[in-house]
């Protein structure tokens, strides 16, 4: 453990704070203050408690966008070149970078980190600048994919890294920047506490099932996940005779009309909707669950998925994974079947899918088995922060 005169400070730039769908994030901030890297994050807005994370300590210290700093952003945006431009885009981050030096600069910050190489990149660029200190960047998936900021080849130059998640992103944000700053793209995967130590294989499986198997879905109710599809395969499964239910945790601009398609396909009464869930009732909703499901697709808008977090969860709570071969999803069977992949936009497939999973305990073990392992293997989060920690400093 560092002392306080060893520890690194780094501001840490994010659109909200807290968010509830990224609680990735949360935990990679908890674990570098545990491994000596104080974080101050620097949020556009203020989002709503998630329980069970933030700790205290980040959220005391963290800086938020100011009322007159929007107002201010706001006229820039009004009366100057578009945001879609490099120089809208400059100037509109110009204006929130400014408004943080200041209170930042007493705080001895040592590195300037954003997450999304897009407007918190964008700020972040100014912001080191000013700062004079050290500029990164962690990308995750629809700002590569989808918001990659107009400057991007700035943000590129000015970078010593970019830290991307995925195999995937990492190559599409590749084919996006000039060959010379390719080599500072690095795949540093997200992970979970104690994956290392964890023993998922020693969970039952099948679980108890009083009203037939159960699946479950994880995510916002937006277009790349795909829940629609999971919805239809119910419907499809439950014609065969299998007496399946399902639960969907989440919520989003989408939730409405999943709603509104259970009831199309009569299968209303056997989804339950949860909600947005904090982290340890979704660990609950695992404990009833048989296989989850990760349905996603590519969106109409080109967004889609990274390695969903929700799977390495599903790994560690020992259940086998359906999911869909899109994004970074693939890239957990490098090693061995760790998820069962089927076509993405293809409910029948994924019916069927999970039918063979659930009849065919052979085949749900050796998924467990192999999701054990490559949990373990790759996605430890205190392995994982430790390389980040590294090229902060």
């Amino acid at each position: 453990m560092s002392t306080e005169s060893e520890r690194l400070r780094v501001a840490y730039l994010l659109g909200e704070f807290p968010c509830a769908s990224e609680t990735f994030i949360q935990r990679e901030m908890q674990e570098l203050d545990r491994q000596g890297v104080e974080v101050i994050p620097c949020a556009l807005q203020a989002g709503p408690s998630v329980p069970g994370a933030p700790d205290t300590a980040l959220a005391s210290r963290a800086i938020y966008r100011s009322l007159f700093t929007r107002l201010q952003q706001w006229a820039v945006t009004r009366l100057g070149p578009a945001r879609g431009t490099e120089r809208g885009e400059g100037m509109w981050a110009a204006t929130c970078a400014a408004a943080w030096a200041r209170k930042l600069r007493s705080a001895g910050i040592q590195r300037v980190h954003a997450q999304f190489i897009n407007e918190s990149a964008a700020i972040g660029l100014v912001l080191a600048a000013q700062l004079h200190v050290p500029f990164s960047v962690s990308a995750h998936a629809r700002d590569i994919f989808v918001e990659r900021s107009p400057l991007l080849p700035h943000i590129m130059k000015a970078a010593d890294f970019v830290a991307v998640c995925s195999e995937a992103g990492a190559a599409t944000l590749r084919d996006h920047v000039p060959a010379p700053a390719r080599p500072k793209i690095r795949l540093i995967h997200h992970g979970l506490p104690g994956a290392r130590e964890a023993r998922p294989l020693d969970t039952p499986w099948p679980r108890a099932r009083e009203h037939g198997p159960r699946l479950l879905g994880v995510g916002r109710f937006v277009e790349k996940k795909g829940f629609g599809d999971l919805l239809i395969a119910l419907s499809l499964l439950r014609r065969k005779g299998v007496e399946a239910q399902a639960s969907l945790a989440g919520d989003g601009p989408l939730a409405a009309l999943l709603r509104q398609g259970a009831e199309e396909l009569k299968v209303a009464e056997h989804v339950t909707f949860h909600g947005m869930l904090p982290p340890q009732e979704v660990q609950q909703l695992f404990l009833g669950t048989d296989v989850l499901v990760a349905p996603s697709i590519v969106a109409s808008d080109g967004d889609r998925d990274g390695i969903p977090n929700v799977i390495l969860e599903a790994f560690a709570a020992g259940l086998p994974v359906v999911a869909t071969a899109v994004g970074g999803i693939p890239e957990l069977n490098v090693a061995g079947e760790a998820v069962a992949l089927c076509p993405p936009g293809d409910p029948e497939a994924l019916a069927d899918e999970v039918l063979t999973v659930l009849e065919n305990e052979g085949r749900a073990r050796s998924l467990r088995e192999h999701g054990a392992r490559i949990l373990a293997e790759q996605f430890d989060l205190t392995t994982n922060v430790a390389e980040l920690a590294a090229l902060l400093r």
